[in-house]
């Protein structure tokens, strides 16, 4: 028995309805092509087929895997392993992860253990850490992507088209990578690391870190007035250590697998992402964005590939690339080797080639009074660092390229 579609559609390609099957055959084919690329242009594509297929039971860190065969391994060197209880976490600036997390059926973002263990000398300790688990780049650029979504269909439009090529590449890795660094000008800047774990294979990217909620100046993003000068200039002398290893050392950088680096023409021919992202921001916060400040920023982005240009003309190394008091605090002399306060940065998973005034200037605009800009106190402080680097790097640095490098990034 013939279903009546099927004797529908033989009806209508006779003679007199040929015309007529052709216009619905174009009319679905058009509307699935017009689905396809709204769903594209609009982050919904990929994260339907990560949710509908990829996201299997079998890939990522799930809740039954923090049991205590993995507490066992975690603090296998510290001794014994007697038991973990759940803590708590301050991840509020953790912006991605939350989000992602809400989003997957992985365990992603922070989680806080108090892990009781009998050291070697057989006294019994309860150390706390902090258990950081990563999406992929490709479910982060996804997660990011339907942030755009959210922001208009232009800059949804224009993110999709660049969504790999915004530093997110290779984020779930980077860190991990960089935590294997054993140069103490790396090793006493960032947090204790007591395991980690990166399984491409099955998407699990982890790392077992010390606590650090009781550190000084700990999350002061949204305020920072506790900082002091003597604390900038702690922290930039630290930075200043680690910008050090890798100064002048662009070609070895560019070895490593995980480095994602910007190009002149790759940030040029972003012009109209950048340009989207200055609509939203003039529309959305008038208030830090006034029409001034977006009629600079259009003035600017023309020029970005020239900007560019100046940055690999210059001395790069590797950089924090989001070095700001989210990310940063402050070791007490108390919890440190020396008996002295240290810089303690973490985060590191955008890390990349880069002026190391980048980070200078990124933590001054994150440390100084936004309603008050002292030049003669910005100066002060890129001298300090400057000197450090010198110091640290054993080179001369011209102080007026230099100069022009932290006012350019």
């Amino acid at each position: 028995m013939k279903s009546p579609l099927l004797c529908w559609l033989c009806l209508i390609a006779t003679q007199d309805g040929r015309y007529r099957l052709a216009e619905i055959l174009a009319a679905t084919a058009l509307g699935l092509d017009l689905s396809t690329v709204s769903a594209a242009a609009c982050g919904q594509f990929a994260m339907a087929h990560e949710k509908l297929g990829r996201n299997r039971s079998d890939l990522g860190l799930r809740p039954a895997h923090l049991n205590e065969s993995l507490f066992r391994e975690v603090t296998a060197h510290l001794g014994e392993f007697i038991e973990c209880k759940p803590a708590s976490v301050d991840a509020r600036t953790s912006i991605l992860a939350d989000i992602t997390k809400t989003q997957l059926s992985k365990v992603i973002g922070h989680r806080a253990f108090d892990m009781t263990v009998k050291n070697k000398d057989g006294v019994i300790e309860t150390v706390s850490m902090v258990m950081k688990s990563k999406s992929s780049d490709v479910e982060t650029c996804n997660m990011v992507n339907k942030m755009a979504q959210g922001c208009g269909l232009d800059l949804a439009i224009q993110y999709e088209n660049f969504k790999m090529e915004t530093g997110f590449r290779n984020c779930h890795v980077r860190e991990l990578e960089m935590l294997s660094h054993t140069d103490a000008r790396y090793v006493d800047i960032t947090p204790r690391t007591f395991y980690m774990r990166n399984n491409v294979k099955k998407e699990v990217f982890i790392h077992f870190m010390e606590h650090l909620q009781d550190m000084k100046h700990f999350s002061t993003a949204d305020d920072p007035s506790p900082w002091t000068p003597d604390d900038i200039r702690l922290v930039l002398s630290d930075i200043a250590g680690f910008h050090a290893i890798y100064y002048g050392k662009e070609a070895e950088l560019l070895t490593k697998y995980w480095i994602d680096v910007r190009r002149p023409a790759d940030m040029g021919e972003k012009e109209k992402l950048w340009t989207a992202l200055v609509g939203h921001n003039g529309t959305e916060h008038p208030e830090i964005w006034t029409e001034e400040i977006c009629d600079l920023a259009k003035c600017i982005i023309p020029h970005i590939s020239e900007i560019w240009k100046h940055f690999e003309q210059s001395t790069r190394t590797l950089v924090h690339n989001d070095f700001n008091t989210r990310n940063l605090c402050i070791r007490p002399a108390s919890r440190s080797t020396d008996g002295k306060e240290h810089l303690c940065c973490y985060d590191w998973e955008l890390a990349t080639i880069h002026v190391p005034q980048h980070d200078v200037a990124e933590f001054l605009v994150f440390t100084q009074p936004a309603d008050k800009c002292d030049l003669k106190v910005w100066e002060s402080y890129m001298s300090h660092h400057r000197t450090a680097l010198e110091q640290q790097a054993g080179i001369k640095i011209d102080p007026t390229r230099y100069d022009i490098s932290v006012f350019v990034s």
